[in-house]
């Protein structure tokens, strides 16, 4: 996923030690890339790593009222990672809310029937995983640096392809970041994931 940025990598790796020593990351860190490039892998690693510590977000959490229905699902997560783009609808994405959603400000949770109502403050690692560069509305002059400051974005390069077209291809596929593609890395992060619940039971 980051081959070649080890920059890109030890920036993530450093934002993972900050949220777990119980800091907020001031940035929300945007994985730009398109299918193929390794995203959601590292994605189900951090899952495998956190468990319970890890959510995976609705990015609907940005509009209107979705963010009092979900917060307080998301409370005792140190990471959280969006998977798809928080564009798409008709709905103006709510700036203020994403903002207060990095910046760990008190958000209202409300659950439906007012089974919840509360303030909460989500401390911690937001991440989102786009194909595009997210677009926001109604941004000016006066507002960009309160939304530029809060993003980080990553562009991830590398592809994944069959090594067998590789070898016949491309022989110095390494030196230009195409790497073969392993259909066993499921399996290894699903029995990486098996093998760190079995440590955490035993504790």
């Amino acid at each position: 996923t980051c081959y070649n940025n080890e920059q890109a990598f030890m920036c993530q790796m450093a934002a993972l030690g900050t949220a777990l020593r119980g800091y907020n990351m001031d940035r929300c860190f945007w994985g730009v890339g398109p299918g193929g490039v390794g995203q959601s892998l590292f994605t189900a690693h951090l899952d495998t790593l956190l468990g319970k510590l890890h959510a995976y977000l609705d990015t609907n959490i940005y509009y209107d009222e979705e963010m009092r229905k979900q917060v307080d699902q998301l409370v005792g997560c140190v990471c959280v990672t969006g998977q798809e783009s928080v564009e798409g609808s008709n709905r103006k994405m709510r700036e203020d809310l994403y903002k207060k959603h990095v910046s760990s400000d008190p958000l209202a949770a409300r659950l439906p029937y007012a089974i919840v109502t509360k303030q909460v403050e989500l401390p911690g690692w937001k991440r989102l995983e786009l194909n595009a560069i997210a677009k926001f509305q109604g941004v000016t002059k006066t507002n960009f640096d309160s939304i530029f400051r809060r993003g980080l974005v990553i562009v991830y390069k590398a592809k994944f392809m069959d090594q067998e077209y590789l070898t016949a291809h491309f022989p110095d596929h390494v030196a230009h970041g195409v790497l073969p593609r392993d259909a066993m890395l499921p399996e290894i992060v699903r029995a990486l994931h098996n093998h760190l619940s079995m440590i955490c039971l035993s504790l």
